[in-house]
């Protein structure tokens, strides 16, 4: 909003008045500030919001009420998708990327369309039904270890076991073909 100092108004300069609405108010007083959700504000600034708000009409409305339940189905939806399927490596950049873009809805919502989108709800929905997916997958995973060395464990000895676990990558059915060589020998009359 403009703001036009009291001294040029009493110097009668040429201040554009006529058919105006003014408020009059301290613009450097600290003890008109008040606390809003964007900072410390000065008091005049706050009435100034309110009387554009009521004149221009534009109010913030809440978003229709099935929205909230979509938007809570939706990122449930997601959340277990990607804990049950997204690599372990993407998986954070993924669900970072997928935060930062439900808050820039918002916020569009709220600044172009004077929308407001519930937060919290979907959120917690989203990181309540990820993280349980992501320790389901954790727990199968265990498992599934649990049963390999099980079955290797009759196999093969402890210490190839845990050679093939650390490089599964070396890990071949039908084994492999090599050319070697091989040298027996013996000490002289020991054999006998």
């Amino acid at each position: 909003f403009p703001s036009i100092s009291m001294a040029e108004i009493l110097q009668r300069k040429s201040v554009p008045l006529k058919n105006r609405i003014c408020i009059v108010g301290p613009v450097e007083d600290a003890n008109d500030l008040h606390v809003t959700p964007f900072g410390a504000t000065l008091g005049v600034e706050i009435h100034a919001a309110a009387l554009n708000t009521i004149l221009t009409g534009r109010y913030l409305e809440q978003a229709p009420s099935g929205i909230h339940l979509i938007l809570c189905l939706l990122g449930a939806y997601l959340a277990f998708w990607l804990a049950t399927r997204a690599p372990d490596g993407i998986l954070s950049i993924t669900a970072t990327v997928g935060l930062a873009s439900y808050l820039g809805i918002l916020l569009v919502g709220f600044a172009l369309f004077d929308v407001l989108l519930p937060i919290t709800g979907p959120l917690l929905v989203t990181l309540l039904v990820g993280s349980e997916a992501y320790v389901l997958r954790y727990l199968a995973l265990v498992r599934s270890r649990r049963y390999v060395k099980g079955l290797l464990g009759r196999f093969v000895s402890p210490e190839v076991m845990k050679e093939l676990l650390a490089k599964p990558e070396n890990v071949q059915l039908g084994g492999r073909r090599h050319r070697i060589t091989i040298l027996f020998c013996d000490i002289n009359n020991f054999t006998p």
